[in-house]
Parts: structure tokens; C-alpha cells; sequence
């Protein structure tokens, strides 16, 4: 799934993620898991919003889900944590921000040649 081109933070953590500290990897695999643990918890207590597609059927957390105080609680140390992270990383390492010769929008990824907000192209 591409990353939002306004996501600093969640692209630098998706293209550049072996920076992390051994310490902040070992964070960012216990995120994952709690994600997972809680998602199950919470489509269990309150149902899943079910979206049918050719050949897939995408299961989704609810609204009265994601205003649950456990999942706000998850969502606000993943938003530090990516923040944190991506700080650092940046200011360690010398990253390539692939930015939009035109409207200087985040490309969705490293290598991407068209813009995700403004659609034109270059290269």
C-alpha cells in the first residue's frame, strides 16, 4: 500500500527503515504485533466493516472501533514512535526525498516519476 505523500515520517520509516536502532527495530516489531492483537480485540467487540472487491473481501475496523480508548492509546505511541524515529533518521543519515519538480509534494515512493497530488510527470 503506498505511503500518503504528506507522511514524512511514514515514508522514511518504509524506504529507510534499516536505519533504525536495534532498539527502535525491536519498538517497531512490538507496534506490529500489538496492531494485530488489538485489531482482533477490537473487530471482536465491535464488528468489522466488511468491503467486497472482484475476488478479495477487506474486513475494516468500525468507527465506534477506532474512537475505542485502547486503539486511540495504540495510535498516539505509533505517531510518536514514527515521528521519533524518522527524526532521527534523517538527521543521521543523508536520505533521498523524492519531491515533485512541480508542486514539491512527497513522491509516493523513492524512484516514482509521477506525482501523487499534482499527477504530472518527469524524468
Amino acid at each position: 500500500m503506498p505511503i500518503d505523500p504528506e507522511d514524512l515520517p511514514g515514508h522514511v520509516i518504509a524506504y529507510y527503515g534499516e536505519y533504525m536502532r536495534p532498539g527502535e527495530f525491536q519498538e517497531y516489531k512490538e507496534l506490529i504485533s500489538e496492531a494485530k492483537r488489538l485489531t482482533d480485540e477490537l473487530m471482536s467487540d465491535y464488528g468489522a466493516r466488511i468491503e467486497e472487491r472482484p475476488g478479495k473481501r477487506l474486513f475494516y475496523l468500525t468507527e465506534d472501533a477506532c474512537a475505542d480508548p485502547r486503539w486511540q492509546a495504540y495510535c498516539e505511541r505509533r505517531v510518536a514512535f514514527y515521528q521519533r524515529t524518522s527524526d532521527r533518521i534523517l538527521q543521521d543519515h543523508e536520505v533521498f526525498l523524492n519531491r515533485c519538480p512541480y508542486c514539491n509534494s512527497l513522491a509516493r515512493t523513492p524512484t516514482a516519476k509521477q506525482c501523487a497530488k499534482c499527477y504530472k510527470r518527469w524524468g
